[in-house]
């Protein structure tokens, strides 16, 4: 060995002695041990946090059943006791929630929306209830409850072999489309079909749905598996529909959007539409909702808002037995990818019952001879004659709001503290920058904006124009209408304004530029039949008498012509008065010229 040979391996040593000293002295001083000591907090994570939400927030349930026996039911022979008493017992001990147990016997007879639907949080429903084992009956509850958007979460539990059978039933009745649409759409893909096709006579699209209809519904269902069965339709397609061989997958996958939006002009998927339109093949009627798949490995759907888990029945190889129930449900809940903001709304509603039940004490201890002495400000009609009902209830409503913002302001949910968790592992985090080509983003955002600025008020018991109330011109779905007539001259038109009521006009526009703008300028959100639209107003008031003060069936006089109206939405006061002052504004630019 050479003198350099061995000056260079005394300098390895020593620097392999030199790093495990340096690793050994980081170990001792830096390295954290496995397992925090005992006395050190560690901090929930989110889904046991999410967990504990679900456990405060269920607090009333409801479980329909045919073959269960219900509380103080009179002759329980012949039904089945121990499940519900081992249900009732594991929601009270799991889930601190109040379980009231319903035998099914017929709709007319079980069936009462005002009980049942009143303050819960939850509905077990038998799947086949039935003599029969049929689900029409289960479809006509879950129509009412989807209906009244009261219940947020139903679990159907099954003793079907299949539970895709149930899936694929829940599909095709709450879904927009029928058999008109199937035939529709079916010529729809053979007229865009024909010009790429080698042999366009002998396209039959109605039958290839039909035989195909299984693999469209795989495409609705396995939401983590679309691209390959994407594939495999695209490649049907091309042989049943003899497609020209120099044509690639785009173009065939273009065809299918433009047959779909001859029928439904706003969708992100052409092919799940079409899918969705396959499995109703058979269906009579078109559904008000429409179902969607929620991305999780159950089969999980969301209804109008309501949230629908199916689950086979104890016996079943993947069964779940009563006493488990809740907390699989649970698990489910939380497991979903998209939990979060169901999450977060499930607390917040939580919090904001609960509050409900404090505001207001104060109010009822209030002297009744001070009320009294108050409302007289309020007799204004009939020559002061009557008290003005809806202006008191008004002053009352906005009172008890107030005192529930300030009791609320300062207490942040749990959830809302995994915002920046969330954000960290959402699959497509929004861009930094928006952009003209994320229109379906933008289609979204639309639709939150439209959220937070608006209200749909169901069932309106008062039809006479309001502050807010906004309208489409009938036959010009670009033009809108917005009253922005001062609330207290809206009471009572005729003594005050003579029926001549100030509105302000709008126009539809560019989405993008609105979003970017609707702080600065003068938009709105709005939700219509033709899909998500952004609207800017001119804030250029003007007035216009109005004969028939019912939003139903409302007419104004514009620039001369008389203009048919549909009311769309109710505008939130603070977004109206922030048009109706630049509005108003507009009359006093009054200017003059000084030499300069």
């Amino acid at each position: 060995m050479t003198f350099l040979q061995q000056i260079k391996m005394i300098l390895t040593s020593s620097k392999g002695l030199v790093l495990s000293l340096k690793k050994k002295i980081q170990n001792k001083l830096y390295r954290m041990p496995e397992t925090p000591p005992a006395n050190t907090l560690v901090e929930p994570s989110f889904s046991e946090v999410a967990k504990d939400v679900i456990r405060n927030s269920i607090r009333s349930a409801i479980c329909i059943d045919d073959r269960y026996a219900a509380a103080y039911e009179e002759d329980p022979s012949g039904l089945n006791v121990d499940e519900p008493r081992k249900l009732h017992r594991s929601f009270r001990e799991d889930g601190l929630c109040d379980l009231d147990i319903y035998r099914f016997t017929t709709f007319e007879e079980t069936w009462n929306g005002d009980v049942m639907l009143s303050n819960k949080d939850l509905l077990i429903l038998d799947w086949e209830l039935d003599a029969d084992g049929n689900y029409n009956n289960a479809l006509k509850i879950l129509t009412e409850v989807v209906h009244s958007k009261k219940i947020p979460f139903v679990v159907v539990y099954t003793s079907t072999a299949d539970l895709h059978s149930v899936s694929k039933a829940l599909v095709r009745e709450f879904s927009p489309y029928n058999t008109e649409v199937f035939q529709a759409v079916s010529s729809a893909l053979k007229a865009k079909y024909s010009i790429i096709s080698d042999d366009p006579d002998s396209i039959e699209a109605d039958i290839f749905l039909e035989e195909n209809t299984e693999t469209f519904y795989e495409y609705f269902f396995n939401w983590n598996n679309r691209e390959e069965t994407e594939s495999k339709l695209l490649t049907s397609f091309r042989q049943s529909f003899a497609v020209k061989a120099q044509i690639g997958d785009a173009p065939i996958k273009t065809k299918v959007s433009a047959a779909v939006r001859t029928i439904a002009e706003q969708h992100d998927d052409g092919l799940l539409e079409l899918a969705m339109m396959a499995m109703c093949q058979e269906s009579e009627t078109r559904s008000p909702f429409r179902i969607e798949r929620i991305s999780t490995a159950q089969h999980a759907f969301r209804l109008n808002g309501t949230i629908v888990l199916v689950y086979h029945k104890q016996g079943k190889e993947d069964g779940i037995r009563p006493e488990n129930l809740f907390t699989v449900f649970a698990e489910a809940v939380v497991s979903s990818p998209h939990n979060y903001l169901n999450i977060l709304s499930l607390e917040l509603k939580d919090r904001l019952r609960e509050s409900f039940s404090k505001i207001g004490t104060q109010f009822s201890k209030t002297d009744e001879q001070a009320f009294f002495y108050h409302l007289e400000n309020y007799r204004t009609l009939n020559n002061g004659q009557d008290y003005d009902l809806r202006s008191i209830y008004d002053f009352i409503l906005k009172s008890w709001i107030g005192e529930l913002h300030q009791q609320k302001i300062n207490e942040q949910p749990s959830i809302l503290k995994f915002a920046s968790h969330r954000y960290d592992t959402l699959e497509s985090p929004p861009p930094k920058e928006l952009m003209e080509t994320d229109s379906g983003l933008i289609d979204e955002l639309i639709i939150y904006c439209a959220y937070v600025s608006t209200s749909k008020v169901a069932d309106r018991s008062d039809l006479s124009l309001r502050f807010g109330d906004l309208f489409v011109n009938s036959e010009n779905p670009d033009e809108f209408f917005l009253c922005i007539t001062p609330a207290c001259d809206c009471l009572h038109p005729k003594e005050k304004i003579n029926d001549n009521f100030y509105f302000a006009k709008g126009a539809n526009t560019n989405k993008l530029n609105a979003i970017q703008r609707a702080e600065k300028g003068y938009y709105s959100f709005v939700l219509t039949d033709n899909g998500p639209k952004s609207v800017e107003w001119q804030c250029k008031p003007f007035t216009s008498y109005v004969v028939t003060n019912d939003i139903n069936q409302f007419k104004i006089n514009y620039c001369g012509s008389e203009i048919q109206l549909k009311h769309l939405i109710v505008l939130k006061e603070n977004y109206t008065q922030r048009i109706a002052n630049e509005s108003f504004g507009y009359g006093h630019r009054v200017g003059i010229d000084l030499p300069h």
